[in-house]
This record gives structure tokens, sequence and C-alpha cells, in this order.
């Protein structure tokens, strides 16, 4: 199958930093394997389920992958995915731990202002590097939201900008 095939090609080969396996049906079994290989140190960095049919399952364990200390993921599309209320909390609950991920998309998720409002306290944690979230087709966050998650966006930014050193030539 697809999912055993992409996780024994990320076991064998060390040296994959992106990778998209959207639209494959993967499901919560092919999610739950790929968040395993993130905890092993993986040098993933990109990573694109993006209609994968995952559902709640997948996505908890997913989210508890990507705040582990060993995952190095700076970019995740998760978006369009059946992920269900469960999914939508720990992505909305777990995603300030996520220190390496720089870049969220949660596009078509069903996310609502309650989720927003979670997204926002997470946003604000100290260990959240997210500074770009996609988050369209998401009908129920309302124009009153979208200030407060550009706010905590801007805010891990100018954190980011700060904390690397900058060159010159």
């Amino acid at each position: 199958t697809v999912r055993r095939s992409v996780c024994k090609g990320l076991q064998i080969n060390r040296s994959i930093r992106k990778l998209s396996i959207s639209d494959n049906g993967i499901g919560d079994r092919g999610c739950a394997a790929v968040a395993k290989l993130l905890t092993t140190g993986s040098p993933l960095q990109h990573l694109n389920l993006s209609c994968n049919k995952i559902g709640p399952a997948g996505c908890h364990s997913l989210m508890l992958a990507v705040t582990s200390f060993h995952a190095r993921l700076e970019h995740l599309d998760i978006g369009c995915n059946p992920v269900g209320e469960e999914g939508r909390m720990a992505i909305c609950s777990l995603v300030g731990g996520a220190a390496s991920l720089a870049e969220l998309d949660l596009c078509s998720l069903e996310l609502n202002d309650e989720h927003a409002k979670l997204l926002v306290a997470q946003l604000r944690q100290p260990r959240c590097g997210i500074c770009k979230l996609w988050y369209y087709n998401n009908e129920e966050i309302s124009t009153e939201r979208e200030p407060e998650l550009t706010a905590a966006l801007e805010h891990n930014k100018e954190i980011r900008s700060s904390a690397s050193p900058q060159r010159t030539i």
C-alpha cells in the first residue's frame, strides 16, 4: 500500500525534507504511521497530508508528534480532512507546543469561532512558532476573530525574526 511504501521509504532515506502525499486516502492508520516517523528524529520539514481521509484519531496522533521534542517539521498541511470535532480540538489545543512549526494549513476543516479563540491562545504560547496560518473555507470563523489571529501571528513573526541572527554580505 501507499502507506507502507511511504513509511518504509522515509525510514530508509533520511535525506527527504519535503513530502506531499495529498489525496492518497491514507486515513488514520497512515497518518499515525507518518506521525510515528516524526517522533524519531526524521529530517522531514515540509509535509502535505491534505485530502487524505484523516479522521480524529489520525489528527490527534499527528498533533502529538508535531509537538514532540524530536519533530523538525516546519510546514504542515492537514486541510480538507474529516478530522471531526475531536481532531479540531486536538489541533487547537496542541498547536501551541509545536516549536519547529512555522506554517500550518487548516483549510476546510469546519473550524468555528470557538476553535479560532483556542488557536489564538495557543499561538500566543511561548513555544509556538507558527507565523503563517491558512484557514480559508472555514465559514464559521467570523471576521471579528481574524484580527486576533493576525495579531498572534504577527507577534510570532517578530519573535522568530529577533531570534534569528541577521546575515550580511
